[in-house]
């Protein structure tokens, strides 16, 4: 179910910054193989997994209908943002997880995660 695959994600992102790589990418295969649908979020665990761009990831978050879309774009943001920020482009980091919190109906989880990183970015 779709909420299964974003707990999966946010699990992958907790083992990812406990270093646990090989665990993450596991786990986000094991979403993925089952996942029936494509529906948001299968493309965020694609795009983590290397097989969708950022572009295709946003393509994919707009759509929907509009109310959902703003939702998954939000979202999208701040996996993007906190890719950029783990890969120290510190300007695009920031660009993007100010996006996730600024968005007009943002993912709540997103936006409390946005907010976390953007905040621990001030104090560095």
């Amino acid at each position: 179910s779709p909420e299964d695959a974003r707990s999966w994600i946010w699990q992958s992102l907790v083992l990812r910054a406990q270093g646990r790589d090989g665990e993450a990418a596991d786990l986000l295969q094991a979403s993925n193989d089952n996942i029936g649908n494509r529906d948001w979020p299968v493309p965020v665990i694609e795009w983590m997994q290397g097989k969708r761009t950022p572009e295709r990831l946003l393509v994919a978050a707009k759509s929907g209908d509009p109310a959902t879309a703003l939702r998954q774009i939000s979202e999208a943001d701040f996996y993007l943002g906190e890719a950029a920020y783990a890969n120290g482009d510190r300007a695009a980091a920031e660009r993007l997880l100010g996006q996730a919190t600024d968005a007009k109906a943002p993912d709540l989880l997103a936006y409390a995660a946005a907010k976390a990183l953007l905040a621990k970015m001030a104090r560095e």
